[in-house]
């Protein structure tokens, strides 16, 4: 079974959407947001206490367009996903 997450909704509308990170381990994931040329535009950390649980995150003072977000798990896993702000 691959093990990513998921980005409800997709596209997002508004500052904020719902990370789930399914089954992956419980712990801290740290995420970062990039836009299509690379830059960062935001980042923060994820507290994975319970599997399969909704987090919010926020994105603010971000354009519309696409973004890859990427998050990284304490033994430097990392996940990817295409997110689309409306």
């Amino acid at each position: 079974t691959a093990k990513s997450f998921s980005i409800v909704p997709n596209p997002v509308t508004g500052d904020s959407f719902q990370v789930n990170l399914g089954t992956l381990a419980t712990g801290i994931y740290s995420y970062s947001i990039y836009n299509a040329i690379g830059q960062e535009v935001e980042k923060g950390s994820i507290n994975n206490a319970t599997q399969n649980t909704n987090y919010e995150v926020k994105m603010s003072n971000s354009a519309t367009g696409i973004y890859i977000m990427k998050i990284k798990g304490s033994d430097n896993s990392v996940f990817t996903a295409k997110l689309i702000k409306k």
